[in-house]
Order: structure tokens, then sequence, then C-alpha cells
């Protein structure tokens, strides 16, 4: 079988059904999330990012000292594609969540009296600058939270259009970082896999691979089995798993040193194709029970926000 990476609206609308005859009761959220990822998908492709990715000031350069392809780079040229972005995905997000309404609606407000910068805001989540996000939330009168997810689905819609166009130059050097190489964010899940399993760009690379998910702009890179991307300690007494026995495939890797945790899946384990987006959703056991531990996801994603 193969791992999902770009998947089509009919891999999404089966993967939905997939899930939820295994885990009847995550039918809400799933579906949901199902169609968020639907409408990300058609805007990302719609959005043609590549005329101004060439004005990009990145540094391929950069990448062999750990710096990612987009850090401290300005997203002005992104400007239109990221309030594009915007405007339609807070369409979905308002129909997925109706309960949060009111503050998609004050962002929306903001947004159409042009007092939200989103090249500006989007740089600072880049950069992990709480403090600009913090204040634009207050005045957008919306809680900080409900910005945080609606800016987290313009930028990774953008930032999913971008992805082919980075990719190679991202796969020009051998990343070694537990964080994504295109936007320096932390990986949503890992996936273990045969060569054969993850697609032809993997397969000159061997089997038995290990390969991260990035939670914002959906890159795929390969990472060292034993090693934890968040505090990069290599050190099996130091890492553990919990998975369910009637389901092999899925677990979730504990790092006691950072006491960060990371859904993953093994494929060598299941017949499933889930896109890989939606297979992290179905995985919310996981968070559960990570949490009620003490433990902490390695990326802040949407379903961390809204649970």
């Amino acid at each position: 079988m193969q791992v999902i990476l770009d998947p089509t609206e009919n891999d999404i609308a089966q993967a939905v059904e997939t899930v939820i005859q295994k885990r009847p009761m995550l039918e809400p959220i799933v579906r949901s999330f199902a169609e968020i990822l639907l409408e990300k998908t058609r805007i990302a492709g719609l959005l043609e990012v590549e005329p101004a990715a060439s004005h990009l000031s990145i540094s391929a350069d950069r990448l062999s000292q750990g710096v990612p392809l987009l850090a401290e780079t300005s997203l002005d040229v992104l400007r239109d594609q990221l309030n594009r972005s915007l405007r339609a995905m807070l369409a979905v997000l308002r129909k997925a969540f109706s309960h949060l309404d009111a503050g998609f609606s004050s962002i929306e407000s903001l947004h159409h009296r042009g007092q939200l910068d989103l090249c500006k805001l989007s740089r600072a989540s880049l950069d992990g600058q709480t403090s600009v996000l913090s204040a634009a939330a207050e005045t957008a009168k919306a809680p900080e939270g409900i910005l945080e997810l609606a800016l987290h689905y313009a930028l990774s819609t953008v930032l999913k259009s971008l992805e082919p166009a980075l990719r190679s130059c991202a796969e020009e050097v051998q990343w070694s970082r537990g964080y994504c190489p295109i936007c320096g964010s932390m990986p949503s899940i890992s996936v273990l896999a045969e060569a054969g399993d993850l697609g032809s760009e993997f397969l000159k690379k061997g089997g038995g691979q290990r390969v991260l998910h990035c939670s914002l702009c959906s890159h795929d890179w390969r990472f060292m089995r034993n090693r934890c991307p968040a505090c990069d300690v290599e050190d099996n007494d130091l890492r553990l798993y919990f998975q369910l026995e009637e389901e092999r495939s899925e677990r979730v890797d504990v790092c006691r040193n950072c006491n960060g945790y990371l859904p993953c899946i093994d494929l060598r384990e299941t017949s499933h194709r889930l896109p890989t987006d939606i297979a992290v959703v179905s995985m919310l056991h996981f968070d559960v029970w990570a949490a009620e531990k003490g433990y902490h996801p390695l990326a802040r994603t949407p379903w961390n926000l809204v649970l």
C-alpha cells in the first residue's frame, strides 16, 4: 500500500468512511476536519503561488546550517494569496465549528476593514511571536485560540500550495532536523514504512523509513527512527510508546526527556490508505491519553485548539 501524501477529494471521502466505521464516536469531528481539508485542498490548487514564489528571498545554502527556507523571509509577496485563503477558509470554519461563529465573525469583520495584516501575523506565527498574535486577537475582540485557528488554515493553505515549488530545493540538502526544512514547523505525525509505501520520491532512500509530516505546510521529510524531533535526544531509555493491542499500526511516541509526544502510524501493520491529515485526526484518543499523562504535543494543531 501507499500512504496518501497528496489526497484527492475521493481519497478524503473514502478515508472518512473508513475511520467512522472503525471509530463511530469520532464521526462529528472527523467529518468537520475532512470538510475543512477538502476546502483547503481545493483552495490550495487555485492560488497560483508559483509566480509569487519566485520573488521570495530564500537561500538553499542556509539549509545546511539548519535554517528553514522561509525563515526570516518577508511574506509580503503572498499577501493576495493569504487574503484569498482567509476569506475562503473562514467560510468553511464557520460552518464546521458553528459554536465558534462569533469569534470567526469578529476576525472576518476586522479583515474586511483592512485591519488584519496577514503577512505580519503569518510571519509572527512562523517565528513564534505570540505577543503579536495576542495583540491582534485583542483588537479583533476574539479569543486568541480562534484567531490562531483561522490564521493556521489561511497560512497552511497558502504554504500547501507553495510546497511543491520549494520541495526540490529542500531535498537538495540532507536534512536531519526535527522541524520542517521549508517552514520550520514541528511535525503533527510520523510514518513508519518501507520505501515503496511512500511513493516514488522516497524509493531511492532505502527501506524501513521514518518520515515526519509538517503540521503546517504538509511537507514530508525523513528522520532518524530513534531520535526525538523536539529535543534531538537519541536514547532508547528515554523513549517509550503506547498503543492499543487491537490496533498495532497506530501508536504515540513519547520522549521522557522533553515530555513531548507524536502520533505514529506503521504502514507495515495496516492495509488502510488514509491521507495523513485524516489519519492524525482519527488518533485523537492518543492525544487524550498523552494529555492525561502530562505530555504535550510537538505541534499545536487545530484539533489541539478545539478539543
